[in-house]
């Protein structure tokens, strides 16, 4: 019986083969695979910033807290709202104007707190937000 042996090319081909395949499989795995211990979404970026932010507002005897912003550009939309909405939870953010007690004003462009005519800062909550009290 004949043994059959690879010559040197068919081996050559082969390795060459295999490198491609297995760096086609790299390539893909790496467009179609995300790193999330390393990437921090915008989520996760809001939920980090606010830790503070949830911890006063949870220390407040009002659940109920109307929430204003103030100029708010063509990139603000209902889902940020909703997005604060759900990092803030179990404080319960009102669009609507109410005689609610605290307010929590999103100075949206400039990132600033700054006093407000008709209401008396609080705190400072950092990231563009601050909690007010009406007088």
């Amino acid at each position: 019986m004949a043994r059959l042996v690879p010559s040197n090319s068919a081996r050559l081909l082969g390795a060459a083969l295999l490198a491609l395949s297995v760096w086609n499989a790299g390539w893909i795995a790496r467009q179609n695979y995300h790193w999330p211990v390393f990437v921090e979404d915008d989520w996760a970026r809001l939920d980090r910033d606010l830790t503070y932010a949830k911890g006063v507002l949870s220390r407040l005897p009002d659940r109920h807290i109307e929430y204003r912003t103030e100029g708010a550009s063509d990139t603000y939309d209902t889902d940020t709202y909703y997005r604060l909405q759900n990092i803030l939870a179990p404080s319960i953010l009102q669009r609507d104007t109410v005689e609610d007690r605290y307010v929590l004003v999103e100075f949206w462009t400039t990132r600033t707190v700054v006093p407000l005519a008709d209401l008396t800062l609080v705190e400072d909550l950092g990231h563009g937000f601050g909690l007010y009290r009406r007088p």
